[in-house]
């Protein structure tokens, strides 16, 4: 039984520990967010748009307030663990959802067991990696190969260089490529960290079905597919008669297939 306090979540963020305690027909609501990761099958593609985009509002005055008063606590008594929670909470409000992160992380450290805490720590690491995705979408259009980037690059011909390098076009190119990777980087960062924290969920409620399937989606979406098909199995195991579960083992044969062509194809 949990003795922790439970987290006040903010309405960004609110879906994920309601996972925990609402009734089966949940995984009907689930399995709508969870097929959107697979309209384009790709193991490890790191799309989808993050829950939290989903709650947005700019109640920005009374959240303001809020942080406000949680900063002064923890300023006051540095383990106070609500102060945390309700700091995050302030600042999930305003948007501010990578500046929620480390005060959430310090409230699961206060309550490692609090696995409200921890769910909505993993839904933010989520969010954060899922709203990089529009980013990275658009600069991939830009540095796509064209002939203009192609005469930009130069023409030669032989050992001769019949048309000259643009420095511009290259510079341009460089610096598109070098953001491109630094938010691939952050991005498989922030689903690595979820498929961490749901890891931690997993250990603390290991017969929880809901916690092994988004533990699985966060897996899915870090490229850890080995994590992903285990966890998919083990929701289907804990959850055999769900609706979801059809769902999910033809999932979980993507899954394979895909790691199959990929061994044959390296």
């Amino acid at each position: 039984m949990q003795t922790e306090t439970p987290i006040r979540t903010a309405s960004q963020t609110m879906f994920f520990p309601r996972l925990r305690s609402q009734a089966k027909w949940v995984f009907v609501f689930l399995v709508f967010v969870f097929a959107l990761g697979f309209v384009v099958f790709g193991v490890g593609s790191g799309g989808g748009i993050g829950l939290g985009d989903l709650f947005d509002n700019n109640n920005t005055s009374s959240s303001a307030a809020s942080e406000s008063d949680a900063r002064d606590r923890i300023e006051k008594n540095p383990n106070d663990a609500q102060a945390y929670s309700d700091l995050a909470e302030a600042l999930q409000t305003t948007g501010d959802f990578r500046g929620a992160v480390a005060p959430l992380k310090k409230y699961t450290q206060l309550k490692p067991r609090n696995v409200d805490g921890l769910t909505q720590l993993a839904g933010l690491y989520s969010t954060l990696g899922s709203r990089l995705q529009p980013q990275i979408v658009a600069l991939q259009s830009t540095n796509d190969p064209t002939l203009d980037n192609a005469l930009n690059s130069g023409i030669t011909v032989g050992n001769a260089t019949v048309v000259p390098p643009n420095p511009i076009q290259s510079a341009t190119s460089t610096v598109v490529s070098d953001r491109l990777t630094k938010l691939y980087t952050q991005q498989q960062l922030n689903f690595k960290q979820a498929e961490t924290t749901y890891k931690r969920i997993a250990t603390i409620q290991p017969r929880d079905a809901p916690t092994q399937l988004q533990l699985g989606q966060a897996a899915q979406q870090a490229g850890d597919v080995q994590t992903a098909i285990d966890a998919f199995i083990r929701f289907t195991r804990l959850a055999p008669d769900d609706p979801t579960t059809p769902l999910v083992k033809q999932t979980i044969k993507q899954l394979r297939a895909a790691t199959t062509a990929n061994a044959t194809a390296g």
